[in-house]
């Protein structure tokens, strides 16, 4: 009886060290991969995507996610998490964001992306957004990079005259940026209401900023919009500084005053090489004839 009873302790104490150490390995298998598992390198675009993000937007921005999206972890892990979210925020591409569990194993993300303006080219051809804040942020999409491009940035102004959008020049094409879109938002729309129906606007295809921080002439102004005139040549409109510069601003409601007494007098600016958008009395005199 006694043997017995000692066989069966010993039974016990080797299934119950067993079941310790299984134990043990299962909770540290589950805590290596948990339950709620979520992999933030599976992204699927939800059903309100902007029109204006074109497949090469979508993909550099996802280029850029990926970079930060991290392996998997558990959606019960609020660190990793927390941190998750954080990196998706810091990025460029967004302006806010916004998240909520979605269980067992999704979170949904709502995302505000930078809606570009402008373009401009960088170093080692890298092509650079500008949204109209001015923030930068990159385009560069798989596959053929060229044809990307082109494709994204054909509708959109660039930003040109002062070399790549890098450091020591970053600052006048944030500067440019938001000239463009001062010249789209404000003072395109209040032409077309002052110059009646029929009058053809220009297009919008660039702002030259040769002359930023008046590194060339203080007698010229910062920045020059370029339009397309009725022969496809460019004209340039005299602007003057970028909206929150130190220096004394001409109100947009001037130009478009300017902008739209000039295309009364020549329909889609018609014989014009150059006009200055920033003197309500005098700007017949500021125009320069094509050659």
């Amino acid at each position: 009886m006694s043997a017995r009873l000692g066989f069966g302790l010993l039974i016990a104490v080797v299934l119950g060290l067993g079941g310790i150490v299984l134990s043990r390995n299962l909770l540290a298998r589950a805590r290596a991969q948990p339950a709620y598992q979520f992999d933030p390198m599976r992204v699927a675009l939800g059903d309100s995507v902007p029109a204006w993000l074109d497949p090469a937007m979508a993909r550099a921005f996802l280029s850029t996610y990926q970079h930060v999206a991290s392996k998997p972890f558990s959606l019960l892990d609020q660190a990793s998490l927390t941190a998750w979210a954080k990196r998706v925020k810091a990025l460029a591409w967004v302006q806010d964001c916004a998240m909520r569990l979605r269980l067992p194993d999704a979170a949904h993300l709502s995302l505000t992306l930078r809606r570009p303006v402008a373009y401009a080219q960088g170093a080692l051809q890298r092509t650079w957004l500008f949204d109209r804040d001015g923030s930068r942020f990159p385009l560069h999409g798989q596959g053929n990079h060229a044809t990307s491009v082109l494709a994204s940035t054909e509708r959109l102004p660039e930003l040109r005259g002062l070399g790549a959008a890098e450091a020591p020049h970053l600052e006048a094409y944030c500067g440019a940026a938001q000239v463009a879109a001062c010249f789209m938002e404000e003072v395109l729309p209040s032409v077309a209401k002052a110059a009646g129906p029929g009058v053809p606007l220009p297009r919008l295809l660039g702002i030259d900023l040769a002359n930023a921080g008046l590194r060339r002439s203080r007698d010229r102004p910062e920045f020059r919009v370029v339009v397309a005139g009725p022969t496809k040549r460019p004209v340039f409109l005299e602007w003057g500084h970028a909206p929150g510069s130190s220096h004394r601003l001409v109100p947009a409601s001037t130009k478009a005053e300017v902008l739209a007494l000039i295309l009364r007098e020549r329909p889609g600016l018609a014989g014009l090489a150059a006009a200055d958008l920033r003197f309500r009395h005098r700007w017949r005199v500021r125009l320069v004839a094509a050659q």
